[in-house]
């Protein structure tokens, strides 16, 4: 038994029944995945897992106003901080339901920190994860992460593709109007 969990239990006898907002255990419903992050990126992905895929999708994001913005839209977001180790303690997840976590946190210590803890507890779910540069796509795989997205590579690889694209169809409705 590691010293933080030793220190984790001995803790705990000082703790009262009543939970502050910040140590409320959460249950996680009938969801098919999970995204870690819900900024521009993870929102972006959640949404996307819903429309496109027909996927039940929790959100976890730690800042409480974001959480409340999604809310007001009528996503399915809960307030946490996957970097921290009480989320981890706190977090009930039904066995066998989740297929896919996507940690979309802006820092990649997060990311990292939460895919250990995710390999830790549901080793077969499908772990996906954003970096910012190839040298830290070995580092996730690691961890536990099979599936890892370069958000600046791949932005510019999508941007250049919609340009394209565009300026096809804008050649294309110059020659036929010639």
């Amino acid at each position: 038994m590691g010293l933080l969990w030793r220190l984790h239990l001995f803790l705990r006898r000082f703790e009262t029944r009543e939970r502050l907002l910040d140590d409320e255990m959460l249950h996680v419903g009938d969801v098919d995945g999970i995204v870690f992050g819900m900024g521009r990126v993870g929102t972006a992905a959640y949404k996307k897992l819903n429309q496109r895929y027909g996927k039940r999708v929790v959100g976890v994001d730690f800042d409480q106003e974001q959480v409340q913005l999604h809310l007001d839209d009528g996503l399915y977001v809960m307030h946490g901080d996957a970097s921290d180790y009480d989320f981890w303690q706190r977090i009930e997840v039904q066995e066998g339901l989740i297929k896919l976590v996507m940690l979309a946190m802006p820092s990649f210590e997060a990311n990292l920190y939460a895919a250990s803890q995710i390999r830790e507890r549901s080793p077969d779910v499908i772990n996906a994860a954003i970096v910012a540069f190839d040298d830290q796509i070995e580092t996730l795989k690691e961890a536990g992460v099979s599936l890892v997205y370069n958000i600046h590579k791949e932005a510019g690889i999508g941007f250049a593709d919609h340009v394209c694209a565009q300026v096809k169809a804008l050649s294309d409705a110059e020659l036929s109007t010639t």
